[in-house]
C-alpha cells in the first residue's frame, strides 16, 4: 500500500491544488479499517474512481505515469475483479485516448506507452467491447506501429503485443492488422529455439494464432509460405527441448498451424509440406499430432 500514498498533485482549471494523497489516504485508510470484504471493495472503488478522474484530466506527464503505475498495481493484485470495476468505470476509453494523445508526440514517451499497453493488456479482456473501441479511436495502428518501429526493443513491444493479441480476438481487427502486415511481422519476432525472449515469443505466438483464425490472414499465411516455416519452426523447438520447458512454446506453434489448417488451402499446404509425417514422428514422444488431427 506504500506506493498508493505517492503524492500527485494536479491543478484543476480554476488554479487550485488537489493532493492524491488526500484522497488515496481516504480511501486506502477505510479499506485498511473495512470489516468485511463489502466495505472493502467499496472504498477500493471509491479510489479508483478518483484516480481514473485525475489521469482522464490531468496534464502533466509525471503525475499521469505515477496514476498509471498505481492502476496496474491495483489490477495486478486484485485480479479480473478490479478490472472488471476499472472498465464499468471507463477507463478503457480513457486509455484508449491518453494512447491517442500519446501517440501525437514526436518520439512517443516510451516509458508512457509501456504503461499504457501493460494496462491495456491487464483490463482489455475484461472489456467485451475493447477491439470495436480500439478501432474507432485508432488505437490498432498506433499499437502496430510501435511493434514495427521498435522491434529490438522487447520491453516496450511485450505489453503491445499482449495488446494486439486482445486486439485480436476480434474479427473485423483481425482482417484489418493482417492488412497492415501483422502476420508477417509475427514472423519476424518467432523463430528457431533460443533461450533468449522466451516470453515474447510465446505472446508472439498467440497473437499470431488469435489472427490466423481469420480466414482472409490464414489465407495469407499460406500465400506466403509460412505453412512450411511454421513447421520447421516447430521441429527444431521439439528437438532441442528435451526437458520440455518450452511446452507452451511448442503449442503455440501447434495453434498457429491448427488455426492456418481450418482453411482447405492451409490443409493441402500443410500436407505439401510434409506436415502429416513431420507430426507423426513427434507424436513419438509427445501428442502434438492428436491437436491437429481433428481438422482432417
Amino acid at each position: 500500500m506504500e506506493r498508493l500514498k505517492i503524492i500527485i498533485k494536479y491543478e484543476l482549471k480554476i488554479n487550485f491544488m488537489i493532493t492524491v494523497e488526500v484522497l488515496l489516504d481516504f480511501c486506502v485508510g477505510n479499506f485498511l479499517c473495512a470489516s468485511n470484504v463489502y466495505d472493502n471493495t467499496r472504498f477500493l472503488n471509491q479510489a479508483k474512481k478518483y484516480v481514473l478522474f485525475l489521469l482522464q484530466n490531468t496534464r502533466d506527464p509525471q503525475t499521469v505515469l505515477n496514476i498509471l503505475s498505481i492502476l496496474i498495481e491495483l489490477v495486478s493484485v486484485g485480479g479480473g475483479q478490479r478490472a472488471n470495476i476499472l472498465v464499468t468505470k471507463g477507463g478503457t476509453q480513457i486509455l484508449l485516448q491518453l494512447l491517442l494523445n500519446a501517440s501525437k508526440e514526436s518520439p512517443p514517451n516510451e516509458e508512457l506507452m509501456v504503461l499504457l499497453h501493460t494496462l491495456l493488456a491487464k483490463i482489455g479482456p475484461k472489456d467485451k467491447k475493447i477491439g470495436m473501441k480500439a478501432r474507432i479511436n485508432g488505437a490498432l495502428n498506433i499499437t502496430l506501429n510501435l511493434v514495427k518501429q521498435n522491434l529490438q526493443n522487447h520491453r516496450l513491444i511485450l505489453p503491445c503485443l499482449q495488446v494486439l493479441r486482445v486486439y485480436s480476438t476480434n474479427s473485423v481487427n483481425a482482417v484489418s492488422l493482417g492488412k497492415n502486415g501483422v502476420v508477417e511481422l509475427m514472423f519476424k519476432i518467432i523463430g528457431p529455439f533460443s533461450k533468449k525472449n522466451t516470453s515474447l515469443m510465446k505472446v508472439a505466438l498467440d497473437t499470431l494464432a488469435a489472427l490466423l483464425k481469420s480466414k482472409t490472414n490464414a489465407r495469407r499465411a499460406v500465400d506466403r509460405g509460412y505453412v512450411h516455416m511454421l513447421l520447421t519452426i516447430y521441429v527444431d523447438w521439439h528437438r532441442h527441448d528435451s526437458r520440455h520447458r518450452y511446452m507452451l512454446i511448442r503449442k503455440g506453434v501447434l495453434q498457429c498451424i491448427k488455426s492456418v489448417t481450418n482453411i482447405k488451402l492451409g490443409r493441402k499446404a500443410f500436407i505439401d509440406a510434409n506436415g502429416m509425417k513431420i507430426l507423426y514422428n513427434t507424436s513419438q514422444v509427445s501428442f502434438s499430432f492428436l491437436l491437429l488431427l481433428s481438422n482432417f
